[in-house]
């Protein structure tokens, strides 16, 4: 696949380019949605968007005054979803804004996937690891505490769900039964999270009828893959 011309804004297309060799860390996936966000907005940067999202960790750290990892998660579950009021985007959901990663911190509202990033940078530099999950029409995150595994739905403010209960949500989403497989809810590794939120955007963007922005997102993912391929 080749573009004749360049659709995407060229400082975008750099910095997506430039974070792909690291999506081994979070701070890499961010840097990466940051610079799909670029496209549209020319001032986003990547570097500060994670530094927001460090200082929300560093303020869940200052308040936790026991070792606890259960207390721990506890208060940044209450900092994200009490004090800083991250919550899904249900009036504009199909808007891009929605799937911009500084533009979903500044607002506190976004689609599921955007809303997981979040959740995932913050809760990793407070030592829980997050894993994204690709339940098909809704995205999740899996949170493992003391060896107790759980399903966390940032869009409806961090609601905590068993295996049967993220089925259920997947299945109100979709708006029928699907089949209690593990793919279902399968981990989403850092390709897989930056391929669907460049598919959710082209989608946005064709219906639309925005065709130089669904190229955009044509592009980066092109970038995207061809990394995949040659790693």
């Amino acid at each position: 696949m080749t573009f004749r011309d360049t659709a995407c804004r060229p400082e975008a297309l750099a910095d997506f380019r430039a974070a792909l060799p690291m999506l081994a860390q979070t701070r890499g996936l961010v840097l990466a949605a940051t610079a799909i966000a670029r496209h549209e907005l020319a001032a986003a940067d990547g570097p500060a968007t994670w530094a927001r999202l460090v200082a929300i960790a560093a303020r869940i750290r200052s308040r936790v005054h026991s070792p606890d990892p259960q207390a721990l998660l506890a208060h940044a579950h209450d900092e994200l979803f009490s004090v800083e009021g991250y919550a899904g985007a249900r009036d504009d959901y199909h808007a891009p804004a929605n799937s911009y990663l500084p533009t979903v911190i500044a607002r506190r509202r976004g689609i599921p996937i955007a809303l997981c990033l979040v959740y995932k940078a913050v809760l990793g530099e407070i030592d829980i690891e997050v894993q994204g999950i690709g339940a098909p029409g809704h995205f999740l995150a899996r949170v493992e505490v003391e060896g107790a595994p759980a399903f966390v739905d940032p869009f409806h403010g961090g609601a905590v769900l068993s295996t049967d209960e993220a089925y259920a949500r997947v299945e109100q989403v979709l708006g029928y039964k699907v089949h209690r497989e593990p793919n279902v809810l399968a981990v989403a590794d850092p390709v897989s999270w930056l391929r669907r939120m460049l598919r959710n955007l082209e989608g946005t963007f064709a219906q639309a009828q925005r065709d130089r922005d669904r190229h955009a997102m044509q592009e980066l993912a092109f970038e995207l893959e061809t990394r995949r391929g040659s790693g």
